[in-house]
């Protein structure tokens, strides 16, 4: 085992650990729920709600929320443009660069998730600045929805809202209660372990939108002229959001070196944020292929072009699989349990998707754990569910994916 107490898995499934850490996090954000609420009443005490013509539309999240939830968005603000209302996009600023390509008839208004809960000086400027916007109508399309970014901006905005029911678990009662008075257009509820997919389109079905099809999907793209060497590539993340999520990066040297065995033509760029570059090193020195390190050198622009490019996606549960699926890259994708099924794997008939990316996964009883887990995990080790999932399952996956392409070329 990799970090992992192997005593705890061959042992009972006892849930102790699952439930006390549940509670210890229950209690933080109650506390934290609590200060940021006060703090957030103080902050737009003198700052008068008025309501205009226009709405806003909020989706602070991450690259790879975007990826899902971008046709939703697209059609619900070609649905608002038709009523000639103002449509304000509330966004992660991360995401100007596809947000502004994407959505060039919206008033884009970008916020750091990160600085909203660590930077009070920002959180307040940030609160009274949306207070000011002065909207008669909210949509949040973030779904499970959090107080300290997701309420928040709803509450500032000060305006009668839409939004989904699912919370993180690890939100106290009196949390979820009193934010539920935010959203008096209506809360869309839905089944609890399903894809984003779902809620979106539930969404849009109770505003009357009309159904998302996989044509509204497609990235728009910049055809640009790669270097030759880049003719036949594949691709390779090995980090993550967390480091509990992230696949063995020696068991990502192994199928690398094996892919690089089975088509050595090709040449592997690896991709991430600054942050990966140690992980990229230590790939690029013990890799026997090709290899290119685009690591941290690329923006989303950029990484959106190789992903269209490119031959297949190979990586752990994170945006570059939804990016390749929305751009029709075939991709394999290393998924644990926490939400298993929240994000991958996508459902058959997903919209998001016009090439489904390949899962492997290795099932254990505690799946959909919410990331709170009841094995007792070393820092900087993956979960248990993660580390066990084997090379020659990925190898099998991406054979499977070769074969398929090589079928489709005949």
């Amino acid at each position: 085992m990799h970090g992992t107490d192997g005593s705890a898995l061959a042992g009972s499934h006892d849930n102790w650990r699952q439930v006390v850490t549940l509670q210890w996090r229950k209690f933080k954000r109650l506390v934290e729920f609590l200060a940021f609420s006060l703090f957030d009443l103080l902050t737009l005490a003198d700052v008068p709600v008025r309501a205009d013509t226009g709405c806003a539309m909020v989706h602070v999240e991450l690259l790879g929320d975007y990826v899902l939830w971008r046709p939703y968005g697209l059609a619900l603000a070609a649905h608002l443009g038709t009523t000639g209302q103002r449509v304000h996009l509330v966004l992660d600023e991360l995401l100007a660069e596809l947000a502004r390509a994407d959505f060039p008839n919206c008033e884009l208004v970008f916020v750091s998730r990160r600085r909203l809960a660590l930077d009070p000086g920002y959180r307040a400027h940030t609160l009274r600045s949306l207070r000011r916007l002065h909207v008669r109508e909210t949509y949040l399309a973030s779904c499970p929805r959090d107080c300290i970014v997701h309420d928040a901006i709803v509450a500032a905005l000060g305006a009668p809202a839409w939004g989904f029911e699912s919370t993180f678990e690890d939100r106290p009662w009196l949390d979820r209660a009193w934010n539920r008075r935010l959203y008096r257009r209506g809360l869309v509820a839905h089944p609890g372990w399903s894809h984003k997919d779902m809620p979106h389109r539930m969404l849009l079905h109770r505003l009357g939108v009309l159904p998302v099809t996989q044509q509204s999907t497609g990235f728009p793209w910049r055809p640009r002229q790669l270097p030759r060497t880049l003719s036949t590539y594949w691709i390779l993340a090995v980090g993550s959001s967390h480091t509990g999520r992230r696949w063995p990066v020696d068991r990502f040297v192994e199928v690398a070196n094996w892919l690089s065995s089975k088509r050595p033509d090709w040449s592997c760029l690896l991709v991430g944020s600054a942050t990966e570059q140690g992980l990229a090193d230590v790939v690029a020195r013990q890799m026997r292929g090709k290899v290119i390190n685009l690591v941290g050198r690329t923006s989303l622009g950029e990484l959106q072009d190789r992903v269209r490019g490119a031959a297949m996606v190979l990586g752990n549960d994170s945006a570059l699989g939804h990016l390749a699926a929305s751009l029709g890259t075939p991709a394999v994708v290393v998924v644990g349990g926490g939400h298993h099924g929240r994000c991958y794997p996508y459902p058959s008939e997903a919209s998001v998707a016009a090439c489904t990316p390949t899962v492997v996964a290795k099932h254990m009883e505690c799946f959909h754990c919410d990331w709170i887990c009841r094995y007792r995990v070393s820092p900087g080790a993956p979960f248990p569910c993660i580390e066990q999932v084997d090379v020659a399952s990925v190898c099998k996956a991406v054979s499977t994916l070769l074969t398929q392409m090589q079928d489709e070329h005949q």
